[in-house]
C-alpha cells in the first residue's frame, strides 16, 4: 500500500533519497483528513523545529527541507513575516550557498518575498527596504566571482553547483561571460545534452545567438545533423542563423546528405536577405554563396553574389567563390570570376582598392596561382604604399604584408613590416610574417621589442597572443608575446590559457611549465580580486592536467576568500560611501563625516590601482560637499597617480575660489602647475592646464593664466584657450591673445569668436573678401589665373587695429 502512497525522489541539493505522496490528490486527501485544527497545530511544531535551527546560526546539519521545502510552505499558507524574515536571513543564506554553491536560490526567495508585499494593500516598506538592503550584499558578493569559477566546477564535475553559481551572478554582462564560458566547458566535455539546455536558458539576444551557434557547430562536428539543424533554427538573429546554417549545410554535403543540404540552402538564403546591415548581408551572402557552391549551383551562386550593392564586399565575395569552384578543379570558372572581383578591385578608391587586392592575392595562393598572387600582391604594395595619412597606410599595410609573404616575397614583406609607424599594426604584421615563414621567432621577439611593444596597448597584445595560439598554432610564439604584455595579472591569465591549451592538445611537460611560471607571478597579485581570480586559473588548469583533489581544493580556497567579506575593501568603502552620503541627505553631518574617515582608511588597503583612485576621487566629492576642504586636500595627497591628484586638487581649488579663499586657492593652483609639469602624456598635460587657466582668470589673475596656456601642449586646446581667455581680459590684452589664434588656426575655426570681440575686424575683411571676388574675371576659375608662368601675389594689408598681430 504504502508503495502507491509513496514515492522517492533525489533531493534537489544533496541528491539523497527522500520520500514524497505520490500525487497532489493523495496531499489534499490527507490534508481534509487532518483536518484545519490538527495540521495548524504541526505547522507550529514545524515551525519551532525551525526556530531551533535559526537560533543555532543554521548549522551544518541543518536538514535540507528547511533551506528549501520550507519556504515553499511559508509561501503557500501566506506567512509574510516568517518569509520576509528568512528571505533576508544572511546566516540561512550562506548556509544555502555552502550546500548548493550558489546563491541562485536566495534571489529566488527575495523576489517571492517582494511579491507577496507588493500585493498587500498596505504594503510593508521597511520589509522591503530590508530586502532591497540584503540582496544589494548578496549581488556586491557574486559581482566578485570570477566569470570563470562556474565552468571550473563544471570541469570538476559538478555541474549542478556550476550553475547555481552562473544563477548566481545578476549583472548582464558578467552573466553572459560566466554562461559563454560555462558552454565552452560543456562542449570541450562532449556534453551537448547539458551545453543546448544551458545555450537556451540565455536571454540577450547576442549571447543566445553565439551559444546556440557552438551548440549547432558541436552537433555538427559529431554527426547530429538533425539536433544541429534543430538548434539552428531556434538561433533567432538572422546573421548568425545564416552562419550556422552554413556550417549545417556543408557538413550535409560532406556527409552525402544533399536533400538536408538543399532544403537548408533555401533556408540560409531568405535569411541572408533579411540581414539588415549592409556589411552582414554582404557576409552572410557570401556564406550562402558557398554553400550554393558546394551543392554544384555555381550559376545560382554568382547571380546571388552579384546582389551585393557594396563592391568592396561583393569583390571580396566573387574572391571567395573562385576560390571554391577551383578547389572543384573548375578553373575556366576561376579565371572568369577572379577577372571580374580585380576589375572590380582596380575601380576602388584607396585604401579600399588596396585592401581587396591583399584579399585576391592570398586568395589566388590559396587556389594555387602564384604569379597570380604576386601581380596582386605588388599592385596592393603601390597602392598601399601612396597613401598619405600614416594611420590609413599602417592599417592597409598589415593585409598587403600577409598577401606579400603568401605570395613568396618574404624580403619585401620585411622591408613593408619595417615601414608600418603604428606599434598595434605593425605587431600584426610581425605575426604574419612569422605565420608566413618570413621571420623566426627569435627575430620577431627582437623585432617585437624594437617596434615598442611598451607603446602597444596590452588588449591588442593579449589579442595578437590568441591569435598565434589558436588560429595559427604558434604556441611558442604566443609566449614570446605573452611575455611582453606589462599587466602581472594579464600576463598570468594569458600564461594560463595558453596552459590550458597545451594539456588539451597532450602537452603535459610545457602545461605544467608555465603554470609554474604563472604561480610566481601569482605571488606578487596585490589585489584581493585579482588573486581570486588567479586562483580560479590555475584550479581551472588543474583539472585538465589530471589534478583533481589539488584543482578542488584551490576552487574551495576561492570560495571561501569570496564569502570572507574583509576580501574586498574596495565593495567595502563603495558601501561605507553609499550610507553617508544618504547620511548626508538626511542631515546627519557628524555621521557621514565618521563613516567617509571609514572609508578612506578602507581605501589605502584597496589593490587595485582604478578602483582605489575611484573611491579617493568619490571621498573628495563628500569631503568639498560638507565644506570641509582641508580633508579634502589631504585625501589628494593621498593619490599616488599624479594625473589624478592633479585632476582632485582642481576640484579643490574650484572650491576655494568659489568660497573666496584667493590665497590658499592660488597656493594649490602653483601645486597643480607644479604636477602639470610633470605628466608625461601631452593629453593629460593639457587638460590640467586648460583647468588651470580657468582658475586663474576665475581669480583675475590673466597674466599667470596665459603663462599657463602657453605651456598646453596641444595646439588646438592651446587656441580655444586662449580665446577664452581673451574673452574675460582688458582689451589691449585681448587683441593679442586673438592675434595669437589666427596665428595658429587660421580664420575660419576662430570667426565666431572675432566677430563677437573685433566685429570691426571680421567686417573688414568680409569687404575685402567682396571686392576681391568682384575684381576676379567671370567664367575663369583662380586655378586658371595660375596656370603655367609665375602667379601674381596680392598683399592684403592687416587691419590697423591689429599691429603686431605677426608676433
Amino acid at each position: 500500500m504504502s508503495g502507491r502512497t509513496f514515492t522517492s525522489l533525489l533531493s534537489t541539493w544533496t541528491k539523497e533519497e527522500v520520500y514524497v505522496l505520490g500525487h497532489d490528490e493523495l496531499r489534499s486527501t490527507a490534508l481534509r483528513m487532518l483536518g484545519s485544527v490538527s495540521v495548524a497545530r504541526d505547522r507550529e511544531r514545524i515551525h519551532r523545529w525551525a526556530d531551533g535551527y535559526r537560533a543555532d546560526g543554521w548549522p551544518a546539519r541543518t536538514p535540507e527541507y528547511l533551506l528549501h521545502g520550507y519556504f515553499r510552505t511559508l509561501r503557500d499558507a501566506g506567512d509574510l513575516p516568517r518569509v520576509a524574515a528568512h528571505a533576508t536571513d544572511a546566516a540561512r543564506h550562506n548556509r544555502m550557498l555552502h550546500v548548493t554553491g550558489g546563491d541562485a536560490a536566495a534571489f529566488a526567495e527575495i523576489k517571492v518575498a517582494q511579491e507577496l508585499i507588493l500585493g498587500e494593500g498596505d504594503p510593508d516598506l521597511l520589509a522591503m527596504a530590508r530586502l532591497a538592503v540584503h540582496h544589494d550584499a548578496l549581488k556586491a558578493r557574486n559581482d566578485d566571482i570570477p566569470v570563470t569559477l562556474p565552468a571550473l566546477w563544471a570541469a570538476l564535475g559538478a555541474p549542478e553547483r556550476a550553475e547555481a553559481l552562473l544563477n548566481g551572478i545578476v549583472v548582464a554582462e558578467r552573466h553572459s561571460r560566466a554562461l559563454l564560458s560555462l558552454l565552452e566547458t560543456y562542449l570541450t566535455a562532449g556534453d551537448l545534452v547539458r551545453a543546448r539546455a544551458l545555450a537556451e536558458t540565455a536571454t540577450r539576444a547576442g549571447v543566445r545567438a553565439r551559444a546556440l551557434a557552438d551548440v549547432a557547430k558541436a552537433l555538427c562536428s559529431a554527426g547530429d545533423l538533425a539536433a544541429a539543424e534543430d538548434v539552428a533554427m531556434l538561433v533567432e538573429d538572422p546573421r548568425q542563423q545564416v552562419s550556422t546554417l552554413s556550417d549545417v549545410v556543408r557538413t550535409a554535403v560532406r556527409t552525402g546528405d544533399s536533400v538536408r543540404a538543399r532544403r537548408l540552402v533555401e533556408r540560409a538564403e531568405r535569411g541572408a536577405l533579411n540581414v539588415i546591415t549592409a556589411k552582414h548581408r554582404a557576409a552572410a551572402i557570401r556564406s550562402v554563396a558557398e554553400s550554393l557552391a558546394c551543392l554544384g549551383e555555381h550559376a545560382r551562386a554568382l547571380s546571388l553574389v552579384r546582389t551585393i550593392p557594396s563592391p568592396f564586399h561583393r569583390g571580396r565575395a566573387l574572391g571567395n567563390l573562385a576560390l571554391t569552384v577551383t578547389l572543384a578543379g573548375d578553373l575556366a570558372r576561376w579565371e572568369a570570376l577572379s577577372a571580374e572581383a580585380e576589375a572590380i578591385a582596380h575601380a576602388l578608391p584607396q585604401p579600399s582598392a588596396a585592401r581587396l587586392l591583399s584579399s585576391l592575392a592570398r586568395t589566388a595562393v590559396r587556389a594555387g596561382q602564384p604569379e597570380r598572387a604576386k601581380d596582386l600582391a605588388q599592385e596592393a604594395t603601390r597602392l598601399a604604399q601612396g597613401l598619405e595619412n600614416p594611420a590609413e597606410r599602417a592599417t592597409v599595410l598589415v593585409p598587403v604584408v600577409m598577401a606579400v609573404s603568401a605570395a613568396g616575397d618574404p624580403g619585401l614583406a620585411r622591408l613593408l613590416t619595417q615601414s608600418i609607424s603604428v606599434p598595434d599594426r605593425r605587431v600584426w604584421a610581425l605575426v604574419q610574417l612569422v605565420k608566413g615563414g618570413a621571420l623566426s621567432l627569435p627575430e620577431c621577439v627582437v623585432e617585437l621589442r624594437r617596434a615598442g611593444s611598451a607603446s602597444v596597448s596590452q588588449g591588442e597584445l593579449v589579442a595578437v597572443a590568441r591569435v598565434a595560439a589558436v588560429d595559427m598554432e604558434e604556441p611558442a610564439l604566443a609566449e614570446a608575446i605573452a611575455r611582453e604584455v606589462r599587466s602581472p595579472a594579464r600576463r598570468l591569465h594569458l600564461l594560463l590559457e595558453l596552459a590550458r591549451k597545451y594539456a588539451i592538445d597532450g602537452a603535459l611537460d610545457r602545461a605544467h611549465t608555465l603554470r609554474a611560471q604563472a604561480e610566481v607571478i601569482s605571488r606578487s597579485l596585490l589585489d584581493p580580486q585579482e588573486q581570486i581570480e588567479a586562483i580560479v586559473g590555475t584550479a581551472h588548469l588543474d583539472a585538465l592536467l589530471g589534478q583533481g583533489d589539488r584543482a578542488r581544493q584551490l576552487a574551495e580556497t576561492a570560495e571561501a576568500r569570496l564569502r570572507d567579506g574583509t576580501s574586498d575593501a574596495g565593495r567595502q568603502s563603495r558601501a561605507l560611501l553609499g550610507l553617508a552620503r544618504t547620511l548626508l541627505a538626511m542631515g546627519d553631518v557628524e555621521r557621514t563625516r565618521a563613516l567617509g574617515r571609514q572609508a578612506m582608511a578602507l581605501a589605502d588597503g584597496i589593490g587595485q590601482p582604478g578602483q582605489r583612485e575611484q573611491v579617493h576621487s568619490e571621498l573628495i566629492s563628500l569631503a568639498l560637499t560638507l565644506g570641509d576642504l582641508d580633508w579634502a586636500g589631504l585625501i589628494a595627497q593621498g593619490h599616488r597617480h599624479p594625473y589624478q591628484r592633479a585632476k582632485d586638487l582642481v576640484r579643490i581649488a574650484r572650491a576655494l575660489a568659489e568660497a573666496g579663499a584667493q590665497d590658499r586657492c592660488l597656493r594649490v593652483a602653483a601645486d597643480i602647475g607644479s604636477l602639470a609639469d610633470t605628466l608625461p602624456l601631452h593629453g593629460e598635460r593639457s587638460a590640467v592646464l586648460t583647468e588651470l587657466t580657468k582658475i586663474l582668470t576665475l581669480l583675475g589673475h590673466h597674466e599667470r593664466a596665459e603663462e599657463a596656456a602657453h605651456k598646453i601642449p596641444d595646439l588646438q586646446q592651446r587656441a580655444r584657450v586662449f580665446v577664452e581667455l581673451a574673452k574675460h581680459t582688458e582689451e589691449r590684452h585681448t587683441k593679442r591673445l586673438l592675434a595669437r589664434v589666427l596665428a595658429m588656426t587660421g580664420w575660419a575655426e576662430p570667426l565666431a569668436d572675432v566677430a563677437l570681440m573685433a566685429p570691426s575686424v571680421v567686417q573688414a575683411v568680409a569687404d575685402e573678401q567682396l571686392t576681391t571676388s568682384s575684381d576676379r574675371p567671370r567664367g575663369r576659375e583662380p586655378a586658371d589665373q595660375h596656370a603655367g608662368g609665375s602667379v601674381p601675389h596680392r598683399h592684403v594689408s592687416e587691419p590697423s587695429a591689429y599691429p603686431g598681430a605677426a608676433s
